[in-house]
């Protein structure tokens, strides 16, 4: 009888205990969607949810200070001092492009705090040793500029890449670049504005870097979905994992799809965690449900709508140089009027990826509706639409 009674309250004890975990879990899903909701347009805030519910430890980001009228003054004077040492910066630089820099018909790039100077040669070892002495000669003058405007070139941090395709670079033998007194050796891969470029421009660093990125985002959505609704779930990975794929996602138009299907892999898992779908079931069908674009899509919706500000002079003037509007031979003809752009031919690749030859191609493959569309808000809904449609075609 003694068994008998104690089994029987082990089994009311087991259940009670299921009650009471199910009621936990329901408050604390109830408690962080309603978080996830009410600041969803807040992404500071999203961020601290999200490090909550991962039990992160929260390190306070402010400085020390005696009162909040004292913090307030700190930041006040360090961002004054910031944006006058900027300012000061972009006076001196359009004196250096002018007077330093150009006259040894090198090209380059500024920014806020990074400098960039690269040519072009042929693949041959006397047009590249050419090519490298005039690099030399032209940083010897960029130090002595800044030598004598009271700033200094950080000459062990700079970094050199030649970029070519393999066969061009089996023909020349470049084994550093006198910067100063340090001699740098070429990357095989450097980050340039938060994207990871290798020597013949495969994008396989930048898409590792990207996965890795979202996959350990992921991986903590995982660990709370079962305290989190569909929409908060959702609400999440469009933060900390669909952010990623979609970053800088422009420079990846023209990939081998072997590429991108990496990157579609972690979109699905995502489907498939927010949805409870299971690895075996096809994936297509709830990313349709979802409303979610491929990444191949992604990619094609970023490029067209780049292309969309540069003809419409919301973006810059570099961007907006590369493409020209089609002009067709005799005057009266509908493609006059057809929104389509001109499309230049290359002989490799590389070329075929470059945004001035990749871009109108894709271009000109959308409705004319979309080409001749004024209004961004309009155009965005119609891309989305008919990208969506070109996705999951029965």
């Amino acid at each position: 009888m003694e068994e008998i009674s104690l089994e029987i309250d082990h089994q009311l004890y087991t259940r009670q205990k299921q009650h009471v975990n199910a009621l936990v879990r329901k408050a604390k899903q109830h408690y962080y969607n309603n978080l996830l909701i009410e600041n969803a347009k807040d992404q500071k805030r999203l961020f601290q949810i999200a490090d909550q519910l991962l039990h992160r430890r929260q390190v306070s980001p402010l400085p020390d200070a005696t009162s909040d009228k004292s913090l307030a003054n700190q930041f006040c004077d360090y961002f004054t001092e910031k944006i006058r040492t900027i300012r000061k910066g972009f006076e001196l630089a359009d004196d250096w492009s002018c007077d330093v820099i150009s006259k040894h018909e090198v090209d380059y790039h500024f920014y806020a705090d990074d400098s960039q100077l690269y040519l072009s040669v042929e693949p041959t070892q006397e047009a590249v040793d050419a090519g490298l002495a005039k690099l030399e000669n032209c940083i010897d003058d960029v130090q002595g500029w800044k030598g004598s405007n009271c700033l200094k070139l950080n000459d062990s941090k700079t970094e050199f890449i030649i970029i070519g395709s393999r066969q061009q670079l089996e023909k020349v033998n470049i084994p550093h670049i006198r910067v100063g007194s340090s001699y740098i050796e070429p990357s095989t891969d450097i980050r340039n504005l938060g994207v990871m470029f290798d020597t013949s421009l495969t994008m396989e660093n930048q898409i590792t870097s990207m996965s890795k990125a979202a996959c350990l985002s992921l991986r903590n959505i995982g660990s709370v979905r079962k305290y989190l609704t569909r929409d908060a779930a959702e609400t999440l990975t469009h933060a900390f994992v669909t952010s990623r794929i979609d970053g800088n996602n422009a420079l990846l138009n023209g990939l081998p799809d072997k590429q991108l299907n990496r990157l579609q892999r972690i979109q699905n898992m995502a489907a498939r965690i927010i949805t409870y779908t299971k690895k075996s079931d096809h994936i297509t069908p709830v990313l349709a449900d979802l409303h979610w674009l491929p990444v191949k899509q992604r990619v094609s919706f970023k490029v067209c709508l780049i292309l969309f500000k540069c003809m419409h002079g919301q973006a810059p003037l570099y961007l907006s140089d590369l493409v020209d509007a089609f002009t067709p031979d005799k005057a009266g003809l509908r493609s006059t009027d057809s929104g389509r752009l001109l499309e230049l031919r290359t002989r490799t690749l590389w070329g075929d990826r470059s945004f001035e030859v990749g871009a109108p191609k894709l271009w000109n493959t959308l409705p004319v509706a979309l080409r001749t569309c004024d209004n961004i808000a309009t155009f965005k809904s119609g891309l989305k639409t008919h990208l969506y449609n070109e996705a999951f075609k029965e």
